[in-house]
């Protein structure tokens, strides 16, 4: 059974049994079959669909953000936004597929010589929960334009969210088959990944879930492309805009209760201005609004698992124990019913603490400082992962000399890090491999193939 359960008040959205194997054999069946027509479609009739997708996102997103909100406790005017990027990237492709796939001619001593981008088939998505429309819709966007059909398995405590992705794609127009969502858990996951059906993964979570979803495929040869998250370190100068990079680094940090894969996580702050920019911090910390995340006004909504929120806990009693110093919050809050965490601020945060060498999926700022760039290049280096970076100082120069030292697949100056639908968005290290999104995400799930005429 897949539950559905509002982290606000704990009332019970949903509970829907899980599909049956022979009816999980059905639908991808139904892919397949569907694939052999819609490889076919023209890059216009793609085009005019995906415009649809676009209209229908905007023309009902008040309702689609419901239902984000009672199923994670995003707050409202967030999950606006969320459906509000999803629409983007449709619009976006719109237009474009025909440009991104479009056959190249190479020069050599043939009479011709090409590369053309053809569809491999049936693409398994599995996707997380915390921006439950974006980390689908991002997948099943370009992944579709380019001539595939897809299967969704999304996280089990979404699955209202599943199915109304799925509906909204069949209200477009896609034709049956397309686009599906596979209800199911974890453990019925690998059946479907080995069906012969199924011709690549693409995947979206922990590190521990997508190494064993890699390995998986691995096995039946199968591309995969991984997106397992990070720790993205947030680097402050001493000459940068201290009210600026305050503000950017609250609402970032805090976005979705801190549970973004690319909000900054580790906070690098020169030591000349640390004591200046912290309280920057706490005063921007004591005017948020905290509460029912359905109210436009409110910033900060709950967690949305009992075992995420016992998780954060876990690793700031750990890094405390171990030296980090606890400046605000670090307990779930004793003024709400539900499952909401203190937003909280450490200080003399280091290498070796859960804080800095994890990913913490909760509203927690962890600060440490630096006094030069060799210090602070060894100091960002020594995580894991390798999602994003952003850098915050007036000398763009210098900035960018520290882009090729910054083990990561993004480096954004002055600005938080963010995907875009213009842009490829993807890691390295233990952030995953593959890229999503642009002109390269769309190439993701195609085969490359060379033709020679002589």
């Amino acid at each position: 059974m897949l539950i559905s359960k509002n982290p606000y008040n704990g009332i019970i959205n949903a509970s829907i049994p899980e599909l049956a194997d022979d009816k999980i054999e059905e639908k991808l069946s139904q892919a397949q079959q569907a694939f052999e027509s819609w490889r076919e479609s023209s890059f216009s009739d793609r085009d005019a669909l995906l415009n649809n997708l676009g209209n229908i996102l905007i023309e009902n997103k008040k309702e689609l953000a419901s239902i984000i909100t009672s199923e994670i406790g995003q707050p409202i005017k967030d999950a606006i936004s969320e459906i509000e990027k999803c629409a983007l990237t449709a619009r976006y492709y719109e237009g474009n597929i025909s440009k991104f796939l479009k056959y190249e001619k190479i020069k050599t001593e043939n009479s011709k010589s090409m590369v053309v981008f053809e569809p491999l088939g049936v693409i398994l998505g599995i996707v997380p929960w915390n921006f439950p429309f974006w980390m689908a819709f991002r997948f099943i966007i370009p992944t579709i334009a380019a001539g595939n059909t897809v299967v969704l398995k999304h996280a089990s405590n979404v699955p209202l969210s599943a199915l109304k992705i799925e509906e909204i794609v069949k209200k477009a127009g896609f034709p049956d088959g397309v686009m599906q969502t596979l209800l199911i858990s974890s453990k019925k996951v690998e059946q479907v990944i080995t069906n012969p059906i199924i011709k690549g993964v693409s995947f979206a979570g922990s590190k521990e879930a997508g190494s064993i979803v890699a390995s998986t495929a691995a096995k039946h040869i199968k591309k995969t492309i991984l997106e397992l998250g990070g720790s993205d370190p947030f680097i402050v100068f001493s000459d940068a805009d201290i009210n600026t990079c305050s503000n950017v680094l609250v609402n970032n940090r805090l976005r979705n209760a801190g549970q973004a894969c690319n909000s900054p996580k580790r906070v690098f702050v020169h030591q000349s201005i640390f004591e200046v920019y912290l309280n920057f911090i706490i005063e921007k910390f004591k005017n948020l609004k905290i509460g029912d995340p359905m109210l436009p006004e409110t910033e900060i909504g709950p967690i949305a698992t009992e075992s995420g929120i016992n998780q954060i806990q876990q690793q700031v009693d750990t890094s405390i124990n171990m030296g980090a110093k606890l400046i605000m919050g670090g307990r779930r809050s004793k003024d709400f019913e539900g499952l909401f965490y203190e937003p909280t601020i450490l200080t003399n945060v280091n290498p070796g603490m859960p804080v800095f060498d994890e990913e913490v999926f909760g509203p927690v700022i962890a600060i440490t400082t630096f006094d030069n760039n060799e210090n602070l290049i060894d100091l960002i280096n020594k995580s894991n992962y390798g999602l994003g970076a952003s850098i915050w100082t007036k000398n763009i120069k210098m900035a960018k000399s520290l882009i090729p030292k910054i083990e990561a697949g993004n480096v954004f100056i002055n600005k938080p890090v963010r995907s875009d639908p213009r842009l490829p968005y993807g890691g390295i290290k233990k952030s995953g491999y593959g890229r999503e999104l642009g002109s390269y995400g769309i190439k993701e799930f195609v085969n490359i193939k060379t033709i020679v005429i002589h």
